[in-house]
């Protein structure tokens, strides 16, 4: 969700179901999701009949075994581990 509709409801008490953003985007979120099953019922119980906690675990097991994606450069690596090390000094 957009930072700003957060915002917007946390400070005005409001709901996320009711928030303009959540009525724009909630069925190309809801379509788009790779857990849903959105096939014929015949071949969904071809493949399987699995619910969807069974898919979503399934997918936390796929992205638990793939290696974790670099975000950060070598040195930005390199320069949180100087801050991190300086903060453990100074918390000593």
């Amino acid at each position: 969700m957009a930072f700003a509709a957060i915002v917007e409801v946390v400070e005005s008490g409001g709901d996320f179901l009711a928030h303009d953003h959540t009525l724009k985007y909630f069925r190309t979120e809801l379509s788009e999701s790779r857990l849903m099953a959105r096939t014929q019922r015949d071949k969904w119980q071809a493949a399987g009949s699995t619910t969807l906690a069974e898919r979503a675990a399934q997918r936390v097991q796929q992205i638990l075994a793939d290696p974790p994606t670099p975000y950060l450069s070598d040195q930005q690596s390199r320069d949180i581990r100087v801050i991190e090390e300086y903060a453990r000094r100074r918390c000593q």
